[in-house]
């Protein structure tokens, strides 16, 4: 155990473990200062901590580390006494190589560099805690207490590329999961994770909803830091999802929007009304949203951001509404909320995510955010409001216009 207390607070933590009846004879109590720089002298093969400062340094000097957060949902009973972990694949197993073509260039230059390499994939921060698991679990054959999962928004035929390099490894993961994009939440709790690895924000806060999670820094954002960009979007990028759904039902209500009724919450409690009262489906709604396309432009403007940005969605709509459209878009970082439905399809409660939460603790330096106002701790915070509101107010048209500068200057 490392710690940043003294030794004299220190006896509280000993205590602690004493109690838990936990294994732990070694300590290192540092007063303050960051215990990180004693992980290899320990030859630890996993560093886990609160500190998004002690992992980053840690992962710089090559040991597997992670920042822990933990689960927020009651511990279960569980089945059996199997240890299961769950590893995302790029930028955590694997180098970032493939999510950084991704980044810049979107997802077709990201199947197409798939398609063409022969060359297996790089290491990630978690190649050697990995082999040091498979070593465990090759000695334990008979009765391994370890169950592994790789969760991974990969799909066909990007799948290929990561089932060779693992067998080039001479590693064996349990489980594969290649999930196409789709959200990794409901996927780790049928595989009963105890903890998930991920370097996708996104994917940690969700998934810490069951699961106690470990946010990787990835390469990508340390030594080569993309800032970043956050746009709404529905309204910004392509059309009201709703009001294609007021058209296909006929049901003006459904046009309501925060314009009508200010509080989202009370505005989605209405329409939730309404789609019972007139027995509308989530079918319908994903149908309504399948119909519409990217605004004029959106996607080519989208592209080109990438080469500078890392893009960010951020939406008071839900995944599984929003799907068709995120595959339109090239399958951005989509934060949003989502839906409790029940056996027959209905839409019964909603779960709003801290999407805030995200602006306020990125490690970004600039974070541009378009089409909505949020709070952050950031001083080079850019905030943009729709083009009608400030064709409408002069006093946005001035204020836009030294943003924009500040964007230029930043884009060189």
């Amino acid at each position: 155990m490392l710690s940043r207390n003294t030794s004299d607070t220190g006896l509280r933590i000993r205590n602690s473990i004493e109690a838990h009846n936990l294994n732990i004879s070694r300590a290192v109590f540092c007063g303050g200062e960051s215990p990180y720089k004693y992980v290899k002298a320990f030859g630890v093969d996993l560093f886990l901590s609160s500190s998004k400062d002690d992992v980053k340094m840690a992962i710089e000097n090559g040991v597997p580390s992670a920042r822990i957060i933990p689960s927020k949902m009651k511990k279960s009973v569980k089945s059996d006494e199997l240890l299961r972990i769950a590893f995302d694949g790029d930028s955590v197993i694997f180098s970032d190589e493939s999510e950084k073509i991704y980044a810049e260039e979107g997802l077709k230059a990201f199947m197409d560099n798939e398609r063409k390499k022969k060359s297996m994939l790089k290491a990630g921060p978690f190649k050697s805690f990995l082999v040091e698991l498979n070593k465990l679990q090759s000695e334990l054959i008979n009765e391994c207490p370890i169950r592994t999962a790789l969760v991974t928004a990969r799909s066909a035929p990007s799948d290929k590329r990561v089932i060779k390099t693992l067998r080039e490894w001479g590693v064996r993961i349990d489980e594969s999961l290649f999930l196409g994009g789709m959200s990794k939440q409901e996927f780790l709790k049928s595989f009963q994770a105890d903890i998930f690895f991920d370097d996708q924000e996104t994917n940690i806060i969700e998934a810490s909803k069951t699961t106690a999670s470990g946010h990787v820094p990835s390469v990508l954002k340390i030594g080569n830091k993309m800032d970043l960009v956050c746009f709404d979007m529905e309204g910004t990028l392509t059309p009201e999802i709703w009001e294609q759904v007021a058209v296909d039902s006929g049901l003006e209500e459904l046009n309501k929007t925060t314009r009508d009724i200010p509080s989202y919450s009370d505005l989605m409690d209405y329409r939730l009304e309404v789609m019972a009262k007139h027995n509308i489906k989530l079918a319908d709604v994903m149908t309504a949203a399948t119909k519409l396309d990217l605004l004029d432009g959106a996607l080519d403007f989208l592209n080109e951001v990438r080469k500078n940005f890392q893009i960010v969605i951020l939406s008071d709509t839900f995944h599984e509404i929003a799907s068709p459209l995120m595959e339109k878009m090239g399958h951005p970082l989509l934060l949003c909320h989502t839906l409790t439905v029940d056996a027959e399809d209905n839409i019964v409660s909603l779960e709003k995510n801290l999407i805030d939460e995200y602006i306020k603790n990125n490690p970004s330096e600039v974070v541009m955010v378009m089409g909505s106002s949020y709070e952050s701790n950031k001083s080079a915070l850019f905030l943009m409001h729709h083009p009608r509101d400030i064709l409408k107010n002069p006093t946005l048209k001035r204020e836009s216009w030294e943003i924009l500068k500040k964007v230029k200057q930043c884009l060189k």
